[in-house]
């Protein structure tokens, strides 16, 4: 199978809300749905309000996460 058809065929089974990539699925920094207009995730600056979920980093990351229908990937650098 060629690598074109492998690539249309993972492009086409991805969910509307997947974030597979830098900037996300088209490259644009656009995500799907309606996003949270106000937010807080600091508990010291008032209730915490329009978080999902969080999770501590382990080390140092700059890197934009993956998200692929219930899995969600993040890169970071840990000292051994």
């Amino acid at each position: 199978m060629s690598r074109i058809a492998w690539l249309l065929m993972v492009a086409g089974t991805r969910a509307a809300s997947d974030w597979p990539e830098f900037r996300g699925a088209d490259a644009n920094g656009l995500g799907v749905g309606d996003p949270a207009v106000h937010w807080n995730a600091d508990p010291a600056a008032g209730a915490v309000k329009g978080v999902a979920w969080k999770t501590p980093i382990p080390g140092l990351s700059h890197s934009s996460p993956i998200v692929w229908k219930d899995l969600w990937i993040k890169a970071c650098l840990c000292r051994s």
